[in-house]
């Protein structure tokens, strides 16, 4: 045997098992059956069986690791949630694999319940099913891709939020729109469209509210379908000048659509944020609310000042005048750029209305994140008192809460002046997480007695609702009882002080509360 030779025809196989690794590993599945060379190399220099043996074991071994790669784990996993955490006084975005995103403003989320900087941890979960939420979607609508859900779900932002759906790069943006579960209404919500990602072929809209979304087309020709005729949706249009440096928000006070039958849910409230200039270098030159039903809409326009990286962005401004526009239908919205778009209806400023700090009357009440450490019950409400039983009345009151134990709270009422009228514990019974209680008290005299069966309604323990049971005993020697509804709302950055200035009724519990308050006089 020519040992030489041996040596050279080795080392010559082991070169291609090597390179052919490299081939079945980097190419197209199957491409190595094309691997023409291979095979020729192995007819010239493999003159024994021998050699081919070796060969084609190095080829076979391969080939199997190939396909048990293929049959595994795929080469580019896409996480089903991803998530960070965001705070008061920062920026940023969380992107899931499929396209769904979420971008923060600075002062997005509201300070902590002790005015202090809060952490908000958020996720998307992609790849979701349509029967993830009991309610289906209407049938008006084709579901393009899969459901997302931003998590904490329900969570109120201070002003609204930017999130983009992905369309899988949809040729058009014709007919799509952003559907947003409602799970207080139990409905699907289509968006008004603010910006679109012409680039990724994603749809944007601005948001108070995480939780399910998805994109889907219209394809119901009377509910705004392109070719839908005079029902075709269309769009407002605020220019602005760029230079001012703000962002506006148009929300929508009232609207009557011109179709009643079109299948729309009522979008009061909704609102349509100015869009980032490319590269993210400040406001777009005009604020947009695309793909709304045609129809006659009340709009309140508010703008904040655009922070930098030395100063926050400035308090929030409305116009006190709101504007009253008929919307008319697209033209043309072929292309992936709101500004090829054509027919949009132009709005302008109310006359004699002035810029005020302050947010629109239909905006939601912001979600205010817990201090660390803090008890959720801790801290000064306003309560609303709705008597359902005998007599019907709503009744508004100041109140702190105090919880001096796990099986007492103690409850401080205030009068019209701000200052506490009475200070009363209240035995408290308490579910495992907090988020449900019981508050009772009876009077010492064992002549008063009340009820309050309340739970948290929203991810950060913010808001109270629940009912009450009130129960007097009169000075004719006979019981009367009152029932009716509770409901709480924590006031921003104020923990643990017994002061106020809000102008208040003098009683909790309104009609049913004349003898309390003839009680707390003595």
């Amino acid at each position: 045997m020519d040992i030489g030779a041996f040596k050279r025809k080795t080392y010559i196989a082991v070169v291609i098992a090597i390179w052919s690794s490299y081939i079945v590993f980097t190419a197209t599945p199957h491409a190595y059956e094309d691997i023409v060379f291979v095979k020729y190399l192995s007819r010239c220099y493999m003159s024994t069986n021998v050699y081919r043996v070796v060969l084609c074991l190095s080829l076979a071994f391969i080939l199997t690791l190939s396909s048990c790669s293929e049959s595994g784990s795929p080469t580019d996993p896409k996480e089903p949630t991803v998530e960070t955490v965001f705070n008061s006084t920062g920026e940023g975005q969380l992107q899931s694999a499929d396209g769904a995103e979420v971008r923060m403003h600075r002062g997005a989320i509201s300070t902590a319940s002790d005015g202090s900087n809060a952490q908000l941890t958020v996720s998307i979960t992609s790849s979701l099913a349509t029967t993830v939420v009991s309610t289906p979607i209407p049938s008006m609508y084709e579901v393009v891709g899969s459901v997302q859900l931003f998590e904490p779900a329900n969570f109120v932002f201070t002003d609204p939020v930017q999130i983009f759906m992905p369309t899988g790069g949809a040729d058009s943006p014709e007919d799509f729109t952003i559907l947003w579960y409602d799970s207080k209404k139990t409905q699907w919500v289509p968006l008004p469209l603010n910006t679109l990602d012409e680039e990724n072929k994603r749809l944007g809209a601005s948001v108070f509210e995480l939780g399910y979304f998805v994109a889907a087309k219209i394809t119901t020709a009377g509910a705004g379908k392109k070719g839908s005729g005079s029902d075709r949706v269309g769009g407002l249009r605020y220019n602005h000048t760029h230079t001012d440096n703000y962002y506006y928000t148009l929300t929508i006070n009232a609207v009557t659509y011109a179709n009643p039958a079109i299948g729309w849910p009522n979008l009061v409230g909704y609102s349509s944020s100015t869009g980032e200039k490319l590269g993210g270098t400040g406001p777009r030159s005009s604020t947009s609310m695309g793909n709304i039903p045609r129809g006659s809409y009340t709009v309140y326009v508010s703008r904040v000042k655009r922070g930098t990286l030395s100063n926050p962005p400035g308090e929030r401004e409305t116009y006190t005048v709101p504007t009253v526009v008929e919307v008319g239908s697209f033209t043309n919205v072929f292309r992936w750029s709101m500004e090829d778009w054509s027919g949009w209806t132009t709005l302008g400023l109310g006359g004699g209305g002035q810029w005020k700090k302050g947010t629109p009357q239909t905006w939601p009440s912001a979600t205010v994140p817990l201090s660390p450490g803090a008890d959720p019950l801790d801290g000064r409400w306003t309560v609303t008192i709705k008597n359902t039983s005998p007599v019907n009345e709503t009744n508004t009151s100041l109140i702190r809460m105090k919880v001096k134990s796990p099986t007492v709270v103690t409850l401080y009422v205030f009068d019209e002046n701000g200052d506490p009228r009475h200070d009363y514990d209240y035995a408290l019974e308490r579910s495992a997480d907090k988020r449900s209680f019981k508050i009772s008290m009876t009077d010492p005299d064992d002549d008063f007695w009340v009820v309050l069966d309340l739970a948290f309604v929203d991810v950060g323990m913010s808001r109270i609702e629940g009912t009450y049971h009130e129960r007097l005993y009169n000075n004719d020697n006979t019981w009367e009882d009152h029932y009716g509804e509770f409901i709480g709302v924590r006031e921003l950055g104020i923990v643990g002080t017994t002061s106020g200035s809000t102008s208040l009724t003098k009683s909790l519990f309104g009609h049913s509360a004349q003898r309390w308050t003839r009680r707390l006089a003595n």
